[in-house]
């Protein structure tokens, strides 16, 4: 706490006017960080009337603002945190998820895909998509993607999550 009012120029006291505790003032860093990043994969979601295509420019947006800014992305999807931090990461994980099985369960009523259900899948995409991501961002410093890799990333997430919306089982 003591850094972070010294890079701020404040007092030690006044920040802690503010936050209680460093576990308070990580909780708030994080949530505003990735409330904007939450509001950009809805923003793209509502892009597009078709919810396929909707899906795809959501995961789009969210890798490319994940390569583009990898010590933030790192920090909210893979850095290790306290546990409130952590709880918080969950909280939002679910935020992402939710939105997506609302375009799932919509590409599912215009019959784009077959029934499945939409939260596990959802979630299920949250998952590869951040878990894609961890390498390049944890490697960022000492190899960064050229744009052509970074692009060649992110179609083959995009080609992985939406082909696991639509390949039937041998058991359904």
């Amino acid at each position: 706490m003591t850094e972070v009012a010294r890079r701020a120029g404040i007092a030690t006291g006044t920040l802690y006017r503010y936050f209680t505790s460093k576990e308070q003032l990580a909780c708030t860093a994080f949530e505003r960080a990735t409330r904007i990043e939450v509001a950009q994969v809805e923003q793209a979601l509502c892009s597009d009337p078709h919810p396929l295509t909707a899906l795809e420019n959501a995961l789009r947006v969210f890798a490319r603002r994940a390569l583009r800014a990898p010590t933030l992305a790192w920090a909210l999807i893979a850095e290790p945190v306290d546990a409130a931090v952590d709880q918080k990461r969950l909280e939002y994980r679910l935020q992402y998820a939710n939105l997506f099985a609302h375009t799932i369960e919509r590409a599912m009523s215009d019959q784009l895909i077959s029934r499945q259900r939409a939260m596990l899948t959802s979630t299920a995409i949250v998952g590869a998509i951040a878990e894609a991501l961890i390498g390049p961002l944890a490697h960022k410093a000492e190899a960064p993607l050229v744009p052509a890799t970074q692009q060649q990333l992110i179609d083959d997430i995009i080609y992985f999550c939406l082909h696991g919306l639509s390949v039937r089982s041998s058991h359904a």
